[in-house]
């Protein structure tokens, strides 16, 4: 649509913008070169200092760092005014800098009357990787002040970069938090955050709210975050599949966010150990709350990023797009030749993501038979009521 906002992609271009599960499945292993799939409802939350890292020689490739593509597409969708997501895309521009802090991408929705939620979200693209920057990397490797919930500072040695990406959403909390008090106007304002570091370490996720991350890898989808939902949070507390929550329980409320509170819980996820071919996926509920994890795995395995972005905000917009929608995609470079998909899961993914594609691609005829025959596609369920 004429709303959309596609950034240009490319290869390593500096842009901007479940149950429980065992501690040993959820980090992996470096060394092994695979993880998952993971199941989806886990719940385990770790501090930065339980985060294994490992040697970067481990990685597959010393310099895999400069074969990552991306592409970002965000909508204001069919029913919103204004466009309350933000992104952010920051890719270092060498191997040295990428071994210190990596390439970052950042999600976030925000939550708000008028501009609030808009203003809410583009602080937090702004103030993530501004403030990680600071941590992770100081001159001169020197000590460095951290802003408390109560205003008041520490100065502490160097992060690494799991330490250092939750303390950047901690400080940028704070941030939100003292500007939604200061003017009436954006009073409670807030937003979700979802990131994503690919670092020789592997790939660490952090993130609040219900904007997600997933990882498709031969053909699997994973999604990567918990999400803090009401609905996410009954699932796990009572062992309840979605299908079991009542009807009555609101899908859209989120039990966390930055902003509204003054201190904030980060989850931290990783890091997973990254293989070439592995494709990454950031997005924000205006996809995943009309678009299914198989219809998302199954565009992902069989288009290229760029391709695989536009066109799962495409299909968001056909079915409503009752929200803003922003989509990140990342490829960490080419399969390796000889790597064979699953036998099981290659086939299935690639036919249903021709079958989408095919889909997407009869909807106009399909519309303008509707129009002419009086077939109201509402009742084939290809178009909300």
């Amino acid at each position: 649509g004429g709303d959309a906002e596609t950034v240009r992609r490319g290869w390593h271009v500096c842009r901007r913008g479940r149950t429980d599960i065992p501690a040993a499945d959820r980090r992996g292993s470096l060394r092994d070169g695979h993880l998952g799939p993971w199941p989806m409802d886990g719940t385990q939350r770790r501090s930065p200092d339980s985060i294994i890292m490992a040697n970067s020689s481990n990685s597959p490739s010393g310099d895999w760092y400069a074969a990552v593509e991306d592409a970002t597409v965000s909508d204001i969708g069919m029913r919103r005014f204004n466009n309350q997501d933000a992104y952010a895309v920051v890719m270092t521009d060498d191997q040295q800098q990428w071994r210190r802090r990596g390439h970052l991408f950042v999600v976030a929705d925000g939550m708000g009357a008028h501009a609030a939620g808009e203003h809410a979200s583009r602080l937090a693209v702004e103030s993530i990787p501004e403030t990680y920057r600071r941590l992770v990397d100081p001159p001169s490797n020197e000590p460095t002040e951290t802003t408390q919930a109560s205003g008041a500072t520490n100065v502490v040695e160097p992060l690494g970069v799991a330490g250092a990406i939750e303390q950047s959403i901690v400080e940028t909390n704070l941030m939100i938090h003292f500007q939604g008090h200061a003017r009436p106007d954006r009073l409670g304002m807030g937003t979700t955050c979802s990131v994503l570091l690919l670092v020789p370490e592997g790939a660490v996720v952090a993130h609040v709210g219900d904007s997600r991350v997933y990882r498709l890898r031969h053909g699997q989808i994973a999604q990567l975050t918990f999400d803090h939902s009401l609905v996410w949070e009954m699932m796990a507390a009572n062992g309840m599949t979605e299908d079991q929550i009542p009807p009555s329980v609101p899908k859209n409320v989120i039990t966390r966010s930055l902003g509204p509170n003054p201190r904030v819980d980060v989850d931290l996820e990783g890091p997973f150990p990254v293989q070439l071919g592995d494709k990454y996926l950031l997005c924000s509920d205006g996809l995943t709350g009309l678009v299914q994890d198989a219809e998302i795995g199954a565009l992902l395995a069989v288009t290229p990023v760029a391709e695989a972005a536009q066109t799962l905000v495409d299909l968001a917009k056909l079915r409503g797009g009752n929200d803003n929608i922003t989509v990140i995609a990342v490829q960490v470079g080419p399969r390796p030749a000889g790597d064979v998909e699953s036998p099981h899961a290659g086939v299935k993914d690639r036919a249903a993501g021709a079958f989408a594609m095919l889909a997407l691609a009869s909807l106009p005829a399909l519309c303008i038979l509707g129009t002419v025959w009086g077939l109201p596609l509402r009742r084939c369920g290809l178009l909300p009521l």
